[in-house]
């Protein structure tokens, strides 16, 4: 099983790209949300969402 922790959290301390996908967000409080930048108000840094493997979860899902 894979996971994400926090030491492996690369936030970026700069305005994204594409400002209106989806993505993990860090506020000024240190509260992690999901969704787009937008203006970006009460954010300080965001982060790509984790990729997926979709063979894995297939195959945890015949398994059951």
């Amino acid at each position: 099983m894979e996971t994400l922790t926090a030491r492996e959290t690369h936030w970026r301390y700069y305005p994204p790209d594409d400002k209106g996908r989806v993505m993990l967000l860090l506020t000024t409080g240190g509260v992690l949300i999901k969704g787009p930048w937008g203006a970006g108000e009460g954010l300080l840094a965001w982060c790509p969402m984790p990729k997926r493997t979709i063979e894995i979860e297939d195959a945890l899902r015949a398994a059951k």
